[in-house]
């Protein structure tokens, strides 16, 4: 996906901070029982991301 590749490509340019993907589109992210399916986890997780479904939590995530 593309926000992959942009997270890698600033990997590659020394980004140390987590990356934070935002999204409302749970369903399409999260499984049934609300956990983040197991193929993007492992993407997200190989690329230092983590998920966010609205501001608030992204800004959490970041540490705000």
């Amino acid at each position: 996906e593309t926000y992959l590749d942009a997270v890698a490509m600033l990997r590659m340019e020394n980004m140390p901070t987590t990356a934070v993907f935002l999204s409302s589109n749970t369903k399409e992210y999260f499984t049934d029982g609300n956990v983040l399916k197991p193929a993007i986890a492992s993407d997200f997780t190989t690329q230092n991301m983590v998920y966010a479904p609205n501001w608030s939590a992204a800004k959490a995530r970041l540490g705000f």
